[in-house]
Formats: structure tokens, C-alpha cells, sequence
């Protein structure tokens, strides 16, 4: 994997390209989600976001290399092209965390509670 830009204080997305001949695109994600620093719980695999054979499988030989993909992983937004060119988005990740933070509060809030915060009655 070499890599093409870092990320930067406008943007934080983190890009990198990888040889779909030599390197499967697994790896490279998993390489790359490294480079950029961004920490995934261990409990939490790259096949639970997307199909590896099917991942491979964009990059078969005769496949063209047009096409990009995007999808989430563990809260971050991964952005792949038929080139070998991949992006790492994080900033996706905190609205994820606070999203899952907020539902783990709805689901822990006692049968007792108000559904909603106390606020001024109309």
C-alpha cells in the first residue's frame, strides 16, 4: 500500500492506494483503517460490514475499474475504487458513537421513566 495523502484538518479523510493484483482488498482496508488511527473494537470484524468473497470479487481480472463502493464499518465510512484507491472517513465514526451511546441510554432507561426529558407543559 502506498499512501497518497494523509489526512488533513479540513477533511481528516485518510486515502491510500493498493495493488488489487498483488494485495487482497481486505487487507488493504484493514491496513489502511490502521494508517489512519482510527481504533475498531477487536470484537468487531470487517466481514460483519461486507462480504469478503464478494469484496474480492469486485476486483477479479477482466473487471473493470470505473466502478467506486461505499459503505460502513464499525461507524467508519470506507470508500473504495476499482483503481486501488481507498479512503478512510472517522469523522463518521463519532456521530456513530454518540448515535449507539444514545440508544444504550434509551435501552437502559427504567420502565418508570418518562419516554421523554421533563421539560415545560403546554
Amino acid at each position: 500500500m502506498s499512501v497518497v495523502d494523509s489526512p488533513s484538518v479540513d477533511d481528516r479523510i485518510y486515502r491510500a492506494t493498493f495493488d488489487p493484483a498483488t494485495q487482497p482488498a481486505s487487507i488493504a482496508i484493514l491496513e489502511a483503517i490502521e494508517a489512519a488511527g482510527v481504533s475498531v473494537s477487536p470484537d468487531v470484524v470487517l466481514a460483519d460490514s461486507i462480504d469478503p468473497d464478494t469484496l474480492e470479487g469486485l476486483y477479479c481480472e477482466n473487471s473493470p475499474d470505473s466502478w467506486m463502493l461505499t459503505f460502513d464499518h464499525a461507524g467508519i465510512e470506507i470508500t473504495l475504487w476499482g483503481s486501488g484507491r481507498i479512503h478512510i472517513d472517522p469523522t463518521t465514526q463519532t456521530a456513530w458513537a454518540e448515535t449507539e451511546a444514545r440508544s444504550a441510554s434509551v435501552a437502559t432507561r427504567s420502565a418508570d421513566s418518562p419516554p421523554y426529558p421533563p421539560g415545560p407543559r403546554l
